[in-house]
């Protein structure tokens, strides 16, 4: 624990860095609502009796203010140290992706919640600017250490095999359909022989590689958040396929190869 904490910058405790640990130690709890059935109203979820967006627009509209936020930090970022650059790099590389992918990539089944999109869109865009702004109080110094060179370079390599196998899941995904088909299957390829959401999996292994490169306390448990949330919403998942399909494999796990 102690070598871990001293490759995490853990910030003053002024009244904002309070609220905002606060806020994501509540959101470790994020699995709770999809394991109790009060799943997130998209994709296979969407509810019945609601305001609906079409899924393409509504997805669009979920990332495209997050990548907004995130290539003003980096237009605006010092040049220091470099990992405010970086930082804010592979945010609006994250965001740009899920747009371009958004648009051009998915096929969509159905539709969205209205009232899910704006309160998760609003996230994500805190969320980035959370991310950048944060790592803007991290000392130089604390950056410069060998130690703390490596965990960057490791965190962007993560960062960005997360991305591409996250995209090649999704890809797997775009492969199942015809345009215009919208009868779900079970999904087949990479690591779906595994578990239920490899792209989820992935996605994850992209945050903890940019928690990693801002070495900031809030980025970790903002990686933790999502953890949470998509841990829930995977076993939700597999429970659904398993609803549909009597021959969804009784072996493939939820999200992590081997684990879980």
């Amino acid at each position: 624990m102690g070598a871990a904490m001293s490759w995490i910058f853990v910030p003053q405790w002024t009244n904002f860095n309070i609220g905002v640990t606060a806020l994501q130690v509540v959101g470790l709890a994020g699995c709770l609502s999809e394991l109790q059935g009060n799943n997130a109203g998209y994709s296979k979820f969407a509810h019945a009796n609601v305001r609906k967006v079409p899924s393409r627009p509504g997805m669009v509209l979920l990332y495209f203010p997050a990548l907004l936020v995130s290539m003003w930090y980096l237009r605006a970022a010092p040049a220091e140290n470099g990992r405010a650059q970086l930082t804010a790099g592979l945010l609006s590389f994250h965001f740009a992706k899920r747009v371009v992918e958004s648009i051009w990539l998915h096929v969509y089944s159905g539709t969205m919640d209205l009232d899910f999109v704006m309160p998760i869109s609003t996230s994500y865009a805190l969320t980035a600017a959370l991310t950048a702004h944060q790592q803007l109080t991290v000392p130089s110094v604390f950056l410069q250490t060998n130690g703390s060179q490596n965990l960057a370079q490791v965190g962007i390599a993560l960062s960005l095999i997360g991305q591409l196998g996250n995209f090649y899941h999704h890809w797997l995904l775009r492969q199942l359909r015809l345009e215009g088909q919208r009868q779900y299957c079970i999904p087949s390829g990479g690591l779906f022989g595994f578990v239920t959401m490899p792209h989820y999996f992935f996605e994850l292994l992209s945050w903890f590689g940019l928690a990693c490169v801002t070495q900031h306390l809030s980025s970790f448990l903002a990686f933790a958040d999502m953890l949470s949330y998509l841990s829930g919403r995977s076993v939700a998942t597999t429970q659904w396929y398993k609803s549909k399909f009597k021959d969804y494999p009784s072996d493939r796990l939820h999200l992590i190869p081997f684990l879980f």
